[in-house]
């Protein structure tokens, strides 16, 4: 794995343009009504705000949250309403939405339930109607855990309080935050987060022809693409069966034209399968695990890359918090042991990599807190460490909601892609080699969006990025003029 300081820490490089060309993706799953991604998307645009602030939406507060009040129900049901969900009998009080739940059959109260995404949690119920805390559910992980959006928390009273995040497992009669969960409660009219696809992997090959892989609703991860540059996409194909596989998948492009697809399962490893011939409709082979036998459960997406010596090197953050590496040690080798590259937890989601010619390369993760910190290594090879963890992300911005992508241009600069707290794409980057990384510039308005963006350079500099928005559609953009400070086109969906 390897690394000592952060180099080349990023600035504005090419952050906004007229669009390239975006390419129609043709649809896997539509959702008719609302869903779990819904429910995160606008829970996740308020993060940061107060109580009587302006909401994601233009208004002022969550219903009553002004007064002031404890405003954790106000948020969810606030959150509830905004996406079309039955909110009827639902109070102020936290402990409505345990009777809500019980009145309309969607009270959860087993220790075998798994909860679902946009599901309410409810905390220290008493049993009279009356509940400390109420949250919404916000990621469902493959350890258990779960990630959990909450209005009114944090120290202080209710108007020092604010929307954030909270984790732990994710079962009745655990404790998040010192507070026992007694329930979760499903909305009346939420369709199954399993309508939805996790955002995609976009990847450019040499002929200029572009593939997009995902895990669709079934839990099986599908691939689509394009036979000319420029062309239409096909179909999504199905590259595996059974289910079983969470979350965004990994890409590897070998020289030859053939990739591997790194998967996170539900139970928290990783597996990989690869194919031996290019062009669409080529088969993949069997999915094998390639993370280490009885090691700590995998609870972000992997991050995988390709060395200038032909070695494979795989980073995830472990169920620690933790972010991790493995790598081969001979070309076609098996993966060696987990090493862990934090101490002390706080990180989250799938950390993004930037190689540089030289070999190394610097690592990017995002933080509990909402910030995105970086560390790299200045030597190559198997078992290197990497230096100090620095905060990368402008101090004093809006929380970080997504996972961050980043990538290194022609010139030698780093840009960063994320969904930021409002539900909007922001991207920073560096004006100059090895500078600091300039502000936050909104690439959208409006919010909507969740997810790690996706990137797509193309051979004169310009870029098109991928998101996903709250209802799990796939919109893009481009740039078609490069440097810092350039503007991208309108959005345009290009897969429902």
């Amino acid at each position: 794995m390897s690394s000592t300081l952060v180099r080349r820490i990023l600035t504005a490089a090419a952050m906004t343009a007229v669009a390239a060309p975006v390419l129609a993706l043709s649809a896997l799953t539509t959702a008719s009504a609302a869903t779990g991604g819904d429910v995160v998307g606008l829970a996740a645009a308020n993060l940061g705000k107060h109580n009587c602030e302006t909401n994601s939406l233009g208004g002022t507060g969550y219903f009553t949250s002004c007064k002031p009040e404890a405003w954790c129900a106000d948020f969810a049901k606030w959150v509830w309403q905004n996406t079309g969900l039955k909110v009827d009998g639902i109070t102020p009080g936290a402990g409505s939405f345990y009777t809500y739940g019980a009145n309309n059959g969607t009270l959860h109260t087993s220790t075998s339930y798994t909860p679902q995404t946009g599901d309410a949690v409810v905390f220290n119920y008493n049993g009279a109607g009356y509940a400390d805390h109420v949250g919404l559910v916000s990621r469902v992980n493959g350890d258990g855990t779960i990630q959990v959006i909450n209005g009114n928390f944090g120290n202080g009273d209710s108007t020092t309080t604010t929307v954030a995040y909270s984790y732990g497992t994710g079962r009745v009669g655990s404790s998040i935050a010192g507070q026992t969960i007694n329930a979760f409660v499903t909305a009346v009219g939420i369709t199954s987060p399993a309508a939805q696809f996790a955002g995609p992997e976009t990847i450019r090959f040499a002929d200029g022809t572009i593939k997009t892989y995902v895990v669709n609703a079934d839990g099986n991860v599908y691939g689509m693409g394009n036979t000319t540059a420029g062309g239409p996409f096909g179909a999504w194909q199905a590259l595996t069966t059974g289910g079983g596989f969470a979350g965004r998948p990994s890409v590897i492009q070998f020289p030859n034209g053939t990739v591997n697809v790194y998967v996170r399962t539900t139970a928290g490893t990783i597996q990989a399968a690869g194919n031996t011939a290019t062009g669409p409709g080529t088969s993949f082979g069997a999915w094998q695990q390639v993370s280490p036998a009885g090691a700590l459960p995998v609870t972000g997406d992997p991050q995988v890359t390709l060395s200038a010596n032909g070695l494979l090197n795989v980073y995830a953050v472990l169920s620690d918090g933790n972010v991790n590496g493995m790598g081969q040690t001979s070309v076609n080798g098996s993966f060696g042991p987990w090493q862990p590259l934090t101490t002390g937890s706080g990180f989250v989601g799938r950390p993004s990599v930037v190689q540089f010619t030289d070999g190394t390369i610097n690592v990017y993760a995002r933080t509990t807190a909402g910030t995105i910190q970086a560390a790299g290594n200045t030597t190559t090879g198997a078992g290197t460490n990497f230096g100090s963890w620095q905060q990368v992300s402008p101090a004093g911005a809006m929380a970080v909601a997504s996972d961050p992508q980043t990538i290194l241009l022609a010139n030698g600069t780093i840009s960063t892609y994320a969904v930021l707290a409002d539900g909007n794409v922001n991207g920073m980057g560096q004006a100059s080699v090895g500078a600091s990384f300039g502000p936050w510039q909104p690439l959208t308005t409006g919010s909507g969006f969740v997810g790690r963006p996706s990137v797509i350079q193309f051979a004169d500099g310009t870029m098109n990025v991928y998101a996903r928005g709250a209802t799990g559609t796939i919109l893009a953009s481009g740039n078609t003029t490069t440097g810092a400070g350039t503007s991208f086109g309108p959005w345009q969906q290009v897969a429902s």
